[in-house]
């Protein structure tokens, strides 16, 4: 009877730790860029909330769900569709400042968290305008940990990094940051 009752709180333990694992698409392990439906649908941390009263349109996606759709890009390949995704700002290019005061674009990484928690899962936003498509007029318009919703197409560049189209053919149309 013993034995049973030790093998029966062992069988609910066990059952109880799977329980954990974030749900995939295609089942647990560990994702392969090589194929984009290995993705799992949580890769990551989950997403951190958008910030109150932020404007953020409807169909925009997460970061997670930006790179299930980017992840599916050739090398060179351009989104055919302008999407709306949403992140939070962790790093700034090293070429950020000089396009912002030279050219007034930014250059910087955003994940789907504010903490720093997933930035292995990350878009750059490169070349990017700010609001409606205009020019960066000062380096305090873009500073990391600002929440963003970028707009515009999107490229997988040397399969190495998921970006906008750069030139200021994307645009930030949304942040929190006040001098925005």
């Amino acid at each position: 009877m013993r034995k049973s009752i030790l093998l029966l709180t062992a069988a609910v333990a066990l059952a109880l730790v799977s329980c954990k694992e974030r749900p995939y698409i295609n089942g647990p392990g560990e994702p392969n860029p090589q194929i984009p439906d290995s993705i799992p649908s949580l890769v990551g941390p989950l997403p951190t909330p958008d910030p109150e009263g932020a404007d953020v349109p409807e169909g925009c996606l997460d970061v997670y769900e930006a790179l299930k759709i980017f992840k599916k890009l050739a090398a060179g390949d351009i989104t055919e569709e302008r999407y709306y995704v949403k992140g939070w700002i962790y790093e700034l290019d090293s070429k950020h400042e000089s396009g912002m005061t030279d050219y007034g674009n930014g250059t910087f990484y955003i994940s789907p968290t504010n903490d720093g928690s997933a930035t292995m899962f990350s878009i750059e936003a490169y070349q990017v305008y700010g609001k409606n498509g205009q020019k960066f007029t000062s380096l305090e318009q873009v500073k990391i940990g600002d929440f963003v919703v970028l707009y515009g197409q999107f490229t997988n560049y040397s399969n190495k990094v998921y970006e906008t189209t750069g030139r200021g053919a994307a645009y930030v149309y949304y942040s929190n940051n006040p001098n925005f």
